[in-house]
């Protein structure tokens, strides 16, 4: 039960992740189109979740290296 948890939550990342590039993508080819919007409040909602997860990996004493694996936004 715990692997397929975090096969689910790794999947959603990538998902996420592919979403996020895909956006970012779009905005450059589409500089004056709806893209826009869509792509501010998509990356939005993504720095949200990301910001979520620093804060519960904080929560849960996680090492850096392993809390990195919960973000879409690595830098």
């Amino acid at each position: 039960k715990k692997e397929e948890l975090s096969t689910n939550i790794y999947m959603e990342r990538r998902i996420n992740r592919y979403i996020y590039y895909q956006l970012r993508e779009l905005s450059r080819k589409a500089p004056l189109s709806i893209i826009q919007t869509i792509a501010y409040v998509w990356q939005f909602e993504l720095e949200i979740k990301d910001i979520i997860s620093i804060i519960e990996s904080i929560r849960y004493d996680l090492p850096r290296e392993e809390a990195k694996k919960f973000l879409v936004k690595v830098a």
